[in-house]
């Protein structure tokens, strides 16, 4: 693993290379973690598909958005359009990195949403993976709001969610608009292929999959229920070891 910065010194983004370790491919694997709010549960899985992927011949990129994790800044003042451009840049600095001359990208939760919408803003992908992917901004702020009453119910101090908060994190105003709005319906991503995975059967993956095939895209959509060991509960999805590994043998896949 080799951490590092880059962007502009205003506005620096952590990265972290995963060089490959086996015969390199033509084609390298941005990662797009989930918000920060889910940040910490899927770190692991993140890291672990990272590991698949370099055994297969893939660079591999991780990094944190904009005011999240070891980037600069915080998230006063931010907007998913400022964690979209990340993706757009994150992007081709993997592209100068390795070499390749295409790029997988791999988004998890509001990452797999933000970047399916970069895809129309900049973001060339070759095949996108949309992992437990959010597809309607609302419900994703209600299913956060009603875990973190479970996770704090039991503090004293805890009143319930504030509005420029969710799920402990800041969710600044503007956030929290552009949020409300976001809608995968909305539009198809531009890729070769998209590849929709889910830890258990969620009618609306598989809605997203018949939008997008009806509209010219070419979309495909699996359902993994096996769990393992190392699983980790994320909005009632499992993210599971079969998962993970599922995802990386689909992109090893012509």
């Amino acid at each position: 693993m080799n951490p590092f910065f880059f962007g502009t010194r205003e506005k620096q983004l952590y990265g972290v290379h995963h060089a490959p370790r086996a015969m390199t491919r033509d084609v390298a694997v941005l990662l797009c973690n989930a918000g920060p709010q889910e940040y910490m549960a899927t770190h692991w899985a993140m890291r672990r598909l990272a590991n698949l992927l370099t055994q297969r011949g893939h660079h591999v990129l991780r990094f944190d958005y904009l005011g999240t994790g070891d980037s600069a800044g915080n998230q006063n003042g931010l907007t998913l359009d400022t964690w979209r451009e990340n993706i757009v840049l994150s992007s081709r600095e993997l592209r100068d990195l390795s070499g390749a001359s295409r790029v997988h990208v791999v988004g998890l939760r509001l990452g797999a949403a933000l970047a399916a919408q970069a895809t129309t803003c900049g973001l060339d992908v070759e095949d996108l993976v949309l992992w437990e992917p959010v597809v309607r901004g609302p419900d994703y702020v209600n299913e956060l709001r009603v875990l973190a009453l479970r996770k704090f119910a039991r503090l004293l101090y805890y009143d319930g969610a504030r509005d420029d908060e969710l799920a402990g994190e800041p969710f600044p105003p503007a956030m929290a608009e552009e949020t409300a709005m976001l809608d995968l319906f909305g539009g198809v991503p531009r890729a070769r292929r998209v590849l929709v995975f889910s830890s258990r059967e969620k009618p609306l993956h598989r809605e997203l999959v018949s939008h997008i095939n009806a509209r010219g895209g070419r979309a495909e959509h699996a359902t993994l229920a096996e769990t393992g060991d190392n699983d980790a509960r994320v909005d009632g999805a499992m993210l599971s070891s079969s998962v993970v590994h599922a995802i990386a043998e689909s992109l090893a896949r012509p």
